[in-house]
């Protein structure tokens, strides 16, 4: 069976918005996940240089190296830095919600885990 000229047109004009809609989402995961990462590095340092924590700046700083490296390889198209990203922000959320009950201060905490829940979700449905 063949197509008409509107059959052709529809179908193609759903596949361009399904295609500029799965862009859109994925430069949302990137850009989350960027963010995410200079926020882990600025956060480590901050702990660092306040209370002189060197686990903050280490911590901090691997875990916003990688998202930083993960949202590098988003921008080239490589699927699995939205897995790994993913997957550093789930790490984080854990470990932030563990400080987040036991200092009950949404500063750095709460924050963290409430922007690391927004690059889980991007990152899972980009």
């Amino acid at each position: 069976m063949t197509m008409t000229f509107v059959q052709k047109v529809y179908y193609n004009y759903k596949i361009y918005s399904l295609i500029n809609n799965f862009k859109a989402r994925s430069v949302m995961a990137i850009i989350a996940t960027l963010i995410y990462g200079i926020a882990c590095l600025v956060g480590g340092l901050i702990g660092y240089l306040q209370a002189r924590s060197k686990i903050s700046l280490i911590s901090g700083g691997i875990s916003g190296l990688l998202l930083l490296i993960c949202s590098y390889f988003q921008s080239q198209g490589a699927g699995w830095s939205f897995f790994m990203a993913a997957v550093i922000s789930l790490i984080l959320i854990i470990v932030f919600s563990v400080r987040l009950q036991k200092t009950r201060k949404f500063m750095p905490a709460g924050l963290m885990v409430a922007l690391g829940v927004v690059v889980l979700l991007l990152n899972i449905f980009r």
